[in-house]
């Protein structure tokens, strides 16, 4: 059959990487006279193998796409030429789904295949790891929950610490108001004052009646406490008192502040297995008491906060046109969903890639508006290592390194290019990775990719100017 000339606008780098590997499996050299046609039979080369490799009826991922190029190479494009027959067509017809154009079915399966090639240490260099010193110690006396995803390590307290420039010489950044809008169990909230007016939310109507009882009547709940021991009779008991105060809960939308609920609350969540609520755990009757303390001391903590109950989207569109404020975001992680499965609430329990993409843009819209805001946003760079739930086997090991560039490469398109600032930080021993992406520039801070450029070509200028006033 007679070769035809197929034109594909794809990503330089990702053509350079394959015609470098062609170099090497054919011991060529790229003259001038070799170099076009060599990019040619790469490219082919690498469509040949993707397929090759490809599952029947697979879909193609485009996130493979984040493991190899950041989006900046992405954009970098340009057309190459490739000679082949019909055969190519022939192909495209057959594999491309209706939804791509061919460059970008063929970039997709040149990112299939060039994916193995990528090293570690290639990802390695985008860390920006933070270092916690030795004999760092968090005030941990208003710790009262005990629940996944808590902000109250160590080594994040100390990350959080670095990041609102907070030291002994150094009150750190304040601005006018502060928005928590997954608040959870207090982890930022309760160390961290930098606003004069504070606000904090989140889904979970357990947890904001809980916040509620303490700042209004902490006496009541604290006496109700001091009659409960320790065992299992007793906690069973409150398993099915929990249920009934959960349906007024709902019915009073939130509104109401039911003490019984609170007491159940706290007294599963403090005895139970892995704080689940559902079995008890004798082991945990030592420590029970000891989170009493925190009751009063987040009683005169909460004093002048104001307290919501709302879907998290819908309290940062609430509050977009306010000015001077940090909103301080740290929702469930993606792909996860250990969350969702522990929560009360009438508000929308989903948050998966959709509302993250949704976040993101308002994030981005509410600090580029020159209104003086600011954001802090928590994630998770790697893929989950543990079960989210009982019937979720834990991860391979061997596809970990695939799946947290996957995850990486998610974050990357939501956040980079932007002008934001980034750090890393290990979490645990088995080599999770949280990350903190910042508006806002502070010290050890990686630049988070440059800000796009304008029609002009011109670096988009920072209109928030100044961001958070230093206070000595």
């Amino acid at each position: 059959m007679k070769n035809k000339v197929y034109t594909f606008n794809l990503p330089v780098a990702i053509v350079n990487k394959l015609n470098e590997i062609y170099q090497e499996k054919n011991d060529s050299k790229n003259d001038s006279q070799k170099a076009s046609t060599n990019i040619s039979k790469a490219i082919l080369d690498g469509i040949a193998y993707a397929l090759a490799d490809l599952p029947p009826r697979s879909p193609l991922d485009d996130f493979y796409l984040h493991q190899l190029l950041t989006i900046e190479d992405r954009r970098q494009t340009k057309q190459y030429s490739v000679r082949c027959d019909e055969t190519l067509e022939l192909i495209l017809d057959h594999y491309k789904p209706d939804s791509l154009t061919n460059s970008k079915f063929v970039t997709f399966l040149l990112a299939n295949y060039l994916l193995p090639y990528i090293s570690i240490e290639d990802q390695e260099k985008q860390r920006n790891f933070l270092s916690v010193p030795k004999d760092y110690k968090s005030n941990q006396d208003l710790h009262l929950l005990r629940i996944p995803g808590s902000k109250w390590s160590p080594d994040m307290q100390y990350a959080i610490q670095k990041v609102f420039g907070i030291s002994e010489n150094s009150q750190g950044k304040k601005w006018k108001t502060s928005i928590e809008v997954c608040a959870g169990a207090l982890g930022i909230f309760a160390n961290f004052k930098i606003a004069d007016h504070e606000i904090i939310n989140d889904i979970d109507t357990r947890k904001t009646n809980l916040y509620k009882g303490l700042q209004k009547c902490p006496d009541e709940i604290f006496l109700k406490l001091q009659f409960l021991f320790p065992n299992k009779e007793i906690f069973d008991t409150k398993k099915e008192e929990l249920e009934k105060a959960d349906k007024q809960l709902l019915e009073s939308c939130g509104k109401d502040i039911v003490i019984p609920g609170i007491v159940s609350y706290l007294y599963l969540n403090l005895l139970s297995a892995r704080n689940a609520r559902t079995t008890y755990d004798k082991k945990n009757d030592e420590t029970y008491r000891n989170y009493w303390k925190a009751i009063p001391l987040l009683h005169e903590r909460l004093k002048e906060t104001k307290i919501y109950n709302m879907d998290i989207l819908e309290l940062i569109e609430k509050n977009k046109n306010a000015q001077n404020t940090i909103f301080i975001v740290d929702p469930p992680y993606l792909n996860t969903n250990v969350y969702k499965n522990d929560i009360l609430t009438l508000q929308n329990k989903e948050f998966g890639y959709k509302e993250h993409v949704k976040l993101a843009k308002l994030l981005r819209q509410i600090t580029k508006e020159g209104k003086n805001n600011d954001f802090i946003y928590f994630c998770r760079i790697t893929a989950t290592r543990k079960k989210d739930q009982k019937t979720k086997e834990t991860t391979n090991l061997a596809s970990l390194p695939a799946e947290d560039r996957h995850m990486e490469g998610m974050i990357d398109d939501l956040y980079w290019g932007h002008g934001f600032y980034y750090i890393d930080i290990p979490y645990g021993t088995d080599g999770t990775i949280e990350r903190i992406i910042t508006s806002f520039k502070f010290d050890d801070a990686k630049e988070y990719g440059k800000r796009k450029k304008d029609a002009n070509g011109n670096q988009e200028e920072d209109v928030n100017g100044k961001r958070g006033e230093d206070v000595k």
